[in-house]
This record gives structure tokens, C-alpha cells and sequence, in this order.
């Protein structure tokens, strides 16, 4: 009598534990890729599918995530750390260039105005020779500075870096101080 009640909950056991046999159906969906189905409305007309090979069930909550969530967020790859290093070395030179620029301004504007007043600008080479520097390329390296200092000035705090960084798909704090 135990075999036959263990054979019973084999039994029973096994039966429980197979697959539905439903019927499934194969067609078109809207978006045009094949759909299996075991709802006959959502393959108007389509006979029943006989699948080749194994069926796999898939649990009621398919769009659930089956693994535990995330405590925290996954480490930085190695290639995003030497792109966030990039950017913030791109920043770091820009903001370089623009303190050049501003240092270079003061002997500029120096030199242009004792140019303004008539006087004759010299330069000394490395062995003591004095040569005449124009005063046209004085007015055209303040020029210049003036126009790079502008292009620095809308790059770094006008949103130019970050619209850059934004088109090659970089993260914000890359650029963030």
C-alpha cells in the first residue's frame, strides 16, 4: 500500500509538473514581426502552430525582472574613466588658454597705446639687436586675443564645451568642476 500511494504522488507529481499542452498559433503582428501565440484572437484565421523542437515556458510576469535589482550602480569601465580624464583635461587646457590670453592682453594694450601716441616699437632678439616691430601687428595681436578671448569666454562658460561633449555622448559631470 506505500508503493502504491508514493507511486500516486509520482504520479501526480509528474502531471503537475508538465507543460499545458495548449494550442499554438503563429502569424503577423502589427509591427510586422512573427508572433506565437496561444490566443486565437490575436491570430485571426491562423491555424495551429506545430512548434519543431522544445517549447519553453515563459512565467506570467515575462516583463518582470526575473534577477534581484540593483543596490547600486555598476563600477565606471575603464573606457569611460579615460574618456571622463579627456574631457576634463580638454576643459582644463581651454581654461589654461584663456588665463594665457588674459595675461598677454595687459602688454598688448600697452604696447598698442604707446603706438597710438606716435611712438616706434622695438624688439630686442637674443643677442642685444634691436629690430622695429610694426604697430599694425600689434593691432592685429590685440585683435586676435580680443577674438580668442571671446571664443573662450562662449566655449567654457556659455555652454559651448557642454554642447560638445553632449553631440559625442559624453556624461555632464565629465565636465563638471
Amino acid at each position: 500500500m506505500a508503493m502504491t500511494r508514493a507511486g500516486w504522488a509520482i504520479g501526480l507529481a509528474l502531471l503537475l509538473c508538465s507543460p499545458a499542452a495548449a494550442e499554438m498559433y503563429r502569424c503577423q503582428g502589427k509591427d510586422g514581426k512573427t508572433l506565437y501565440t496561444s490566443d486565437k484572437s490575436q491570430c485571426p484565421g491562423a491555424d495551429a502552430h506545430t512548434p519543431r523542437g522544445q517549447i519553453q515556458s515563459v512565467p506570467a510576469s515575462a516583463g518582470a525582472a526575473t534577477s534581484r535589482p540593483r543596490t547600486r550602480a555598476p563600477a565606471a569601465s575603464v573606457h569611460d574613466e579615460a574618456q571622463a580624464r579627456s574631457w576634463q583635461r580638454k576643459k582644463q587646457e581651454a581654461i589654461a588658454e584663456q588665463k594665457a590670453v588674459a595675461d598677454r592682453r595687459p602688454y598688448v594694450e600697452k604696447a598698442l597705446r604707446f603706438c597710438n601716441r606716435g611712438n616706434k616699437l622695438y624688439v630686442e632678439d637674443e643677442d642685444g639687436m634691436r629690430k622695429n616691430y610694426s604697430c599694425e601687428k600689434v593691432e592685429a595681436e590685440a585683435a586676435e586675443l580680443a577674438r580668442r578671448e571671446r571664443e573662450l569666454e562662449a566655449y567654457l562658460d556659455q555652454g559651448g564645451l557642454e554642447d560638445e561633449c553632449r553631440r559625442a555622448g559624453c556624461l555632464p559631470g565629465w565636465i563638471r568642476d
